[in-house]
């Protein structure tokens, strides 16, 4: 069972999305604010997530875009990470977690 999931955006420097997901609670920090998200959006995230490889790889360039996924269970951790490498499906994390303001 999903406890957490922790996701970090970065663009050197700044960071662009700093969230953790209390999955049991439906509860979604992100950039210091909080948010209740439903059901559909957990299954959403998951099912962007569900089949991304864990390491996608790093382009050294200073200022690119990298991103860290990690998903904390009772059982296990999995982490996903790219640096200016990123799977088919990442722009709709990014816009997922967009809409949580919404």
């Amino acid at each position: 069972m999903i406890k957490t999931i922790e996701i970090l955006i970065r663009s050197g420097p700044l960071e662009k999305y700093n969230a953790l997901i209390i999955y049991e609670k439906n509860i979604l920090y992100l950039n210091d604010r909080k948010y209740d998200i439903d059901e559909n959006y957990l299954k959403e995230l998951i099912s962007i997530i569900y089949l991304w490889k864990e390491e996608y790889g790093n382009n050294n360039v200073i200022d690119a875009e990298e991103f860290k996924v990690t998903v904390t269970a009772t059982d296990k951790t999995k982490s996903f990470h790219g640096k200016g490498i990123f799977p088919n499906n990442y722009n709709n994390l990014k816009e997922l977690l967009d809409r949580a303001h919404d």
